[in-house]
């Protein structure tokens, strides 16, 4: 059943947070990635709500989502070249919401994390904002790296086509000894200057 429901726009200090765009890396971190790069609106809101927005859903599950995905993007701001891509954030874009699955997963682990990781948004200085965002843009980059290497590896000559296979999770965490080096590196800058 298709729900309607008016377009909430809350103003942060990043930018304006959208409802459709919540919903989007809610669908990367609760069902797939592939599938949060290949649905839209009509889907979040539609067949797919109750699995986004469950009954138990908080503000900061919401929130915490937007926070790493701002992070996320911060990494490649004005980035240019990416490997064959004259603009970095034509292949980062869409493989921003594997990164997100990614961290997401190592860091649900962690005790009280999201409020932690709200906390530092809202309350660090710019020091401790700049110094952590320097750390953890460099991992980041390993993990575009490594996605980008595994798209090759797997034949598929349009990277979109290959954001939008649900199975491409599955290729990622195949590259398991990279992955697991970089999730400890993200887990130890988290550890470093936020789940403390």
């Amino acid at each position: 059943m298709k729900r309607k429901y008016p377009a909430t726009k809350q103003q942060y200090s990043n930018g304006t947070i959208k409802n459709g765009e919540v919903a989007k890396l809610l669908a990367a971190i609760k069902l797939n990635p592939g599938f949060a790069v290949s649905k839209g609106n009509e889907e979040f809101f539609g067949n797919s709500y109750e699995k986004l927005f469950d009954p138990d859903i908080s503000t900061y599950d919401c929130l915490v989502s937007m926070v790493l995905y701002w992070w996320i993007k911060e990494s490649y701001r004005g980035a240019k070249r990416f490997y064959d891509f004259d603009k970095s954030y034509v292949f980062k874009n869409p493989v921003t919401y594997y990164v997100l699955k990614l961290i997401y997963k190592i860091l649900k682990e962690q005790n009280n994390w999201k409020k932690k990781v709200i906390s530092f948004y809202e309350n660090s200085n710019e020091k401790a904002h700049k110094r952590f965002l320097n750390q953890i843009s460099g991992v980041i980059s390993e993990y575009f790296k490594v996605i980008y290497r595994t798209w090759k590896d797997s034949g598929e000559p349009n990277h979109n086509t290959y954001c939008k296979k649900p199975s491409t999770i599955n290729d990622i965490e195949k590259k398991r000894k990279e992955i697991k080096q970089l999730n400890e590196k993200s887990l130890y800058i988290f550890r470093k200057f936020i789940l403390q």
